[in-house]
């Protein structure tokens, strides 16, 4: 099974920023908010309840973060969401963290950990190609990270 946790504060942060640097980018895409949160994903042979209990007790500080489990890839008509993680021959040193302190918990449990994050544009980019270069220049390393637009 696979689990991907969003994780996102409790107060959003202005992105003012990110708008105007996606307008010098491309001037023809507009983007009213943008979005960035934590992603963690569990793969492997890991339940709900598991997830949702190593979520809320070692990845989240719950006085200033929510998070959300999804089991399938959540679409949105309203918003263009784009995942980026890191490459598989590159090491995810947080990831590898989670990793051991989810092994003092449980250890015998055998599944994968690996981090990312996720980048929401509002309102939805139709043109997926225009949001490319935006991802590429602004958001990623395409070095060390691949992404998968929603």
């Amino acid at each position: 099974m696979k689990w991907t946790v969003v994780v996102r504060p409790k107060i959003d942060i202005s992105t003012k920023r990110f708008v105007d640097e996606i307008k010098t980018i491309d001037r023809d895409v507009i983007v009213k908010d943008v979005y960035i949160y934590k992603l963690y994903c569990f793969s492997g042979k890991v339940s709900f309840s598991k997830v949702y209990d190593i979520t809320n007790t070692l990845i989240i500080d719950p006085v200033v973060e929510n998070f959300e489990i999804y089991s399938e890839v959540e679409k949105s008509r309203k918003e263009t969401k784009v995942n980026i993680w890191y490459k598989p021959e590159v090491l995810d040193v947080e990831a590898l963290y989670v990793r051991q302190a989810i092994k003092y918990i449980l250890p015998e449990d055998n599944f994968e950990v690996h981090t990312g994050k996720r980048v929401i544009f509002i309102p939805r980019i139709m043109d997926k190609k225009k949001i490319i270069p935006i991802i590429e220049k602004i958001f990623m390393n395409p070095l060390i990270q691949t992404y998968e637009i929603i």
